[in-house]
This record gives structure tokens, sequence and C-alpha cells, in this order.
């Protein structure tokens, strides 16, 4: 559900999934619409991570308010509170108090309550293709910005569905700067394959400095010896030795490897 005051007839609310700029932009609008409607709203986060974080909902479920005002609770990070699923039922029948419960993944055993009437559940999952795209419309349109559509699925294939990511390169754009996608990491099981290949010299050296760049030489090493053809073997063997009796070093023998593999 979109926009509205959908939410003001809950006391449960809960918003989870992965897509957290989505999931942000929701708690924030309902916030934003439940100051509007009680002026003496009073507002508490709650954070599970806490060790007195149910202790504390408990406590701020059982204050009586001296002018009867409503109150809101913001509850973060309920996957690692234990004792809460009695706690968050307790405010299915309170007409004073409402609860928005908000996670990154769904929540499991014991809060099947939370997808049922008269609580709330929306889901964020992380958007994709049409979608995705329909999104950054939207999202570039609320910033006054012309982009056009490749740029869009040009920012979607460099972020998959990674809004923040996205929101922040069109709050870039909105300020006059120019998209320029970071070239993406080449595969390193690829590079592997071009260091032990007998492609050009240049390409084998270009391969290995990247990978030490990235990478523990003595990954590199170990991995290539693990995927080397047979009659590789032998050579990463030797090299092997080499290094563990201490005549060479791991950067030496991928070195001496790109050079000496024609």
């Amino acid at each position: 559900m979109v926009g509205g005051s959908w939410h003001n007839e809950y006391m449960l609310i809960y918003l989870y999934g992965p897509d957290s700029y989505r999931r942000q932009k929701k708690l924030k609008s309902i916030l934003d619409e439940y100051r509007k409607k009680h002026s003496a709203l009073t507002i508490e986060r709650f954070s599970m991570e806490e060790k007195d974080g149910v202790n504390r909902i408990e406590n701020f479920l059982k204050d009586q308010s001296l002018f009867g005002e409503t109150k809101l609770g913001v509850v973060h990070d309920p996957e690692e509170a234990e004792g809460l699923s009695p706690v968050l039922k307790s405010v299915l029948n309170d007409k004073t108090t409402t609860l928005i419960v908000v996670s990154e993944k769904k929540m499991g055993t014991g809060f099947g309550f939370l997808f049922k009437k008269p609580a709330l559940a929306e889901s964020f999952e992380v958007l994709k293709g049409a979608e995705l795209i329909a999104a950054l419309r939207h999202e570039a349109a609320a910033r006054k910005i012309s982009v056009e559509e490749k740029t869009l699925f040009l920012l979607a294939e460099t972020y998959g569905g990674d809004l923040f990511a996205i929101v922040n390169e069109l709050e870039k754009m909105a300020l006059g700067s120019d998209f320029a996608p970071h070239p993406k990491d080449p595969p390193f099981f690829a590079l592997i394959q071009t260091l032990k290949s007998r492609s050009s010299l240049g390409s084998r050296l270009s391969a290995l400095a990247y990978l030490l760049e990235n990478e523990e030489p003595a990954a590199i090493f170990n991995i290539t010896a693990a995927i080397a053809d047979p009659s590789l073997k032998i050579k990463m063997a030797d090299y092997d030795i080499a290094v563990k009796s201490g005549k060479l070093e791991y950067e030496e023998v991928l070195t001496d490897l790109a050079i000496g593999n024609p």
C-alpha cells in the first residue's frame, strides 16, 4: 500500500525486507503523518541489540501519560530479542499506543500475528527489472532532474537494487554532475586463468598486478595450484617447496610463473 492514512487505524505495523532505502522512506512517511495528526505525540526508539530492549518497551507500554496523548514506538533489530513476541501482541488491543517494527529479515516462528489483522505488514524486497527502472524514474522526478533511459539502465546495471547508492548518484546529478560508472572488477578466477594461461605476456603480467593489488600472494598461489592443469602441477609443486624452504617468496614465484609460462 502506498501513501494516504492507511496506517492510522493499525496499532502494530511491521516493515521488513532487504531494501533498506524504501523501508526507511516508508518509516519516515509514517512518522511524519503521525506527527501531523498528533501534535503531542511521544516517539520512542528501541534497539533490540540492547540487553534491556524488551524491558524498555514494556515500561513504555505501561507508562500512562498525564494528558492521554498517543504514543508511538519504533522497534529496531527485533531478530536479536528474546521474549519480544508477547510484548508486541499486547499492543494489538491498545488504542493509545502504536508500535512500528522494522527488520531486514522476515520474522519467523512466533511472529505470525505480524502478518494478520489487526496488525499490518509491508515487505520491501530488492527491486529488479522494470520495477527498479520505474523507481529510478520516480526518484529522478522527485529531484526535478531529467535522466535519459540509457543512464537509468546504466545505474541499475552498476548498482543493482542498491537504491541508497543510486540515489546518491542522482543527488550528485541534481547538483550538476554527470554519472560516470565505476569499472567493474575483473572476476577473480578469470584473472587466475589468465595468469596460468598461454596468453600474451602483457595479459599475464596485468592479471598478476591486479591480483597482487587486491589479494594475498599466498591465496593467489594456492588457488592457482589447486586449479592448475596436470602439466603445470609439477611446476607448482616445485614452487611450493621453494617457498616453504625459504628460497623464494610468493610474489617471486608468481612473477616467475607469469613470465615463464609461454
